[in-house]
């Protein structure tokens, strides 16, 4: 954005003023030129154009520009890790971007802008959905959540959340009277291994705030992969038919061997005697 479209066109440009850029701007410079003021002046009015693109108080002579251009800071664990990646590889395939690690770099922040959405439509497109995560809500006797109350879209800090209000004062307790909610975890992939549900019950006058701890709670999966433990039993023939053979073999031979030896040395042993027999 150059200093001309922040002051409007009623003022003169009829002189030249020092060009510099500010890159501390979402990576987006400011430049300064063709502006008929002093060099004080203009850094003046570009420390107002900074203040005002960094949130600051809009002044009267400041061009339209939409609050949807901002993604307040959030955790991959609370958008859809799946819609994240969707995007990511989509602005890589406009930018021509091939390094897996860069794509996986990207922040929300950087993800605004793609196929044309703006920061709301983005919020929208990367949450998590209602219809997945709710497999069943039950509230009071028989009565189904939609039944007897709404689901409703709110955003927060954290990203988009979801309430669920009654229709009509609850005028009953009981365990057969509660809300029975059943959640399903449908990434396939955790962000730092941070899986589960932030669950916050308050008064409906109040504005919920997840971060607070006072009437919320964590519900998390009761096991995680490093719990998980198996045994991998393998069988392998550990006496073959050629180590057999060779056993057999090995004593036979040894059996039959003895056995000859034996027979010639009784021979012998005979012979002798015979002979001195016979010389005597």
């Amino acid at each position: 954005m150059e200093l001309r479209d922040f002051l409007g066109e009623e003022e003169p440009f009829n002189g030249i003023a020092p060009s510099f850029t500010d890159t501390s701007v979402k990576g987006e410079g400011v430049g300064v030129k063709e502006a008929g003021m002093g060099v004080r002046e203009a850094r003046s009015k570009v420390m107002e154009l900074r203040d005002y693109l960094d949130g600051g108080e809009k002044t009267k002579k400041a061009a339209p520009m939409t609050a949807q251009h901002s993604v307040p800071g959030r955790r991959l664990a609370d958008v859809s890790i799946a819609a994240v990646k969707e995007l990511q590889e989509q602005r890589a395939a406009l930018l021509g971007e091939t390094n897996a690690s860069v794509i996986s770099s990207w922040d929300i922040s950087q993800l605004v802008g793609t196929n044309g959405m703006d920061a709301s439509q983005l919020w929208v497109y990367i949450k998590h959905k209602l219809e997945l995560m709710v497999e069943e809500c039950w509230f009071t006797r028989g009565g189904r959540c939609e039944e007897v109350g709404a689901w409703s879209t709110v955003h927060t800090v954290l990203g988009i959340c979801y309430q669920y209000r009654v229709h009509k004062p609850v005028g009953t307790s009981g365990i057969f009277n509660n809300m029975y909610l059943r959640l399903k975890d449908t990434e396939q992939e955790a962000y730092n291994d941070d899986r589960g549900f932030k669950i916050l019950i308050h008064d409906p006058r109040d504005d919920p705030v997840i971060d607070l701890r006072t009437h919320g709670t964590t519900l998390e999966e009761g096991w995680g992969k490093d719990d998980l433990t198996y045994d991998e039993v393998s069988e392998e023939i550990a006496y073959d038919a050629i180590a057999l053979l060779c056993d057999i073999g090995g004593t036979l031979g040894l059996l039959l061997g003895a056995s000859v030896l034996t027979f010639i040395e009784f021979l012998e042993v005979l012979w002798m005697k015979l002979l001195r027999r016979w010389r005597a």
